[in-house]
């Protein structure tokens, strides 16, 4: 009668015993599994990247100006208080 493995079992019974070879096969396990996840997805189109990036150059650009603008007001600020704390 045949002897019916369980998944871990036939597991550690095609595992090699040297460790470069267990490294060698590990690795083409995480190339296979790479390259199947990769299938799965899902990629934006180009107008979706086009329409992202725009987004994201305003966004940066209107932050950059916001704290610009706050650093330039609060410097103005901190140098008004110390001259008048300094008279």
């Amino acid at each position: 009668m045949a002897r019916v493995f369980t998944e871990a079992e036939e597991g550690q019974r095609r595992q090699p015993t040297n460790i470069i070879a267990r490294k060698i096969q590990a690795t083409r396990q995480f190339y296979r599994d790479t390259k199947l996840e990769m299938k799965r997805v899902s990629w934006p189109t180009r107008e979706e990247v086009y329409q992202t990036t725009i987004v994201t150059i305003i966004v940066v650009w209107f932050f950059g100006y916001f704290l610009w603008g706050t650093n330039w007001a609060l410097s103005h600020l901190v140098n008004y208080l110390v001259e008048f704390l300094s008279k």
